[in-house]
């Protein structure tokens, strides 16, 4: 079986498949509304260069 870290996935595609909206962007991150918790503002980050996420909730 495949590492995640070895599949070539698209990020701003897997996003929109999981109906996870883009709110703003900045350079190669892009902020959106936390998927886990509710909440009125965007508050999680997500790398479209390898993927990587940030809830700064």
């Amino acid at each position: 079986m495949p590492r995640i870290a070895d599949l070539d996935l698209d990020v701003p595609t897997t996003l929109e498949r999981l109906g996870i909206e883009i709110c703003s962007e900045r350079g190669d991150w892009v902020d959106t509304l936390c998927p886990f918790h509710e909440e009125g503002s965007p508050s999680f980050s997500v790398n479209l260069d390898h993927g990587g996420w940030v809830d700064r909730h």
